[in-house]
């Protein structure tokens, strides 16, 4: 997982057949912005040496979170905020699982999906990895979202890399779309306060790479729609499969979630 605290962003030509063609090219750093300048100047060279032809030229494929952070919770945890002002927490070992569709089998494909069906089907399947890696020590603590579930797999720390990881995302029918973005960033997400639009609230484009104007505009909005958005959950705790076991940080995430509290979802 690769964050900044702070962000640069530069301007520069590339040598291609339009001439001046001028690029922005962003980049950061956990030291300083004179860091993330040279960090930021480096990636323009490399993206002009790799026009140019050259070969033998890499990069780590880990993307980085190009978002403000907000709080370093652990070594392997922090919190930023996305492009529309929503906190999100960001995790290494953690897994966490977003699934929109539950699994199902083929013979299911015309079954009436009301919300009943949905659950059931969510804790088939858990129930089933429960009992299969039950000596193993794992449990798994399933919420409903407004779209769905989330799965939190407690017991065991993993990447998304790894491949225990990859075999519970293909159980579960993990959004493709989400776990994609896992494997790319190498950690796990999971929003934390309520999308504007959904608690009808005014929305905020948050900029990027953030600036001190910007990130104060953001926290004043924020402040002005905390009261009304703590009126929400993201997410709803239904139980948990298996060995269930509370550490910090899925604490932290029920707490900020409202997942305890019953509030409608948003």
């Amino acid at each position: 997982m690769r964050t900044s605290l702070y962000w640069i962003e530069i301007e520069g030509t590339l040598p291609t057949e339009q001439p001046n063609r001028v690029i922005k090219v962003a980049a950061g750093s956990n030291k300083s912005e004179a860091e993330a300048r040279e960090e930021a100047e480096r990636r323009l060279a490399w993206l002009r040496a790799k026009i140019q032809g050259e070969r033998d030229l890499s990069e780590t494929y880990e993307a980085e979170i190009r978002e403000q952070v907000l709080e370093s919770i652990s070594h392997d945890a922090v919190i930023t905020r996305n492009r529309y002002g929503a906190q999100v927490l960001n995790c290494e070992t953690l897994p966490i699982l977003d699934v929109d569709n539950p699994p199902s089998a083929w013979w299911q494909l015309f079954a009436r999906r009301t919300e009943a069906w949905r659950l059931g089907q969510m804790e088939k399947a858990l129930t089933s990895l429960a009992d299969r890696y039950r000596l193993e020590g794992l449990g798994f603590r399933l919420y409903a979202t407004i779209k769905g579930f989330r799965v939190i797999v407690v017991g065991r720390e993993m990447s998304p890399n790894h491949s225990l990881a990859r075999r519970l995302a293909s159980s579960l029918n993990t959004d493709p779309l989400y776990w994609r973005l896992c494997l790319k960033q190498g950690c796990y997400r999971a929003r934390l306060t309520p999308k504007p639009f959904r608690i009808k609230v005014p929305t905020i484009k948050v900029p990027f790479p953030p600036t001190p104007e910007s990130i104060s505009a953001v926290a004043a909005w924020e402040a002005s729609i905390q009261d009304h958005a703590q009126r929400y959950s993201v997410c709803r705790f239904i139980r948990c499969f298996g060995h269930d076991r509370i550490t910090p940080l899925v604490e932290r995430h029920d707490l900020q979630t409202g997942a305890q509290t019953g509030r409608p979802l948003a």
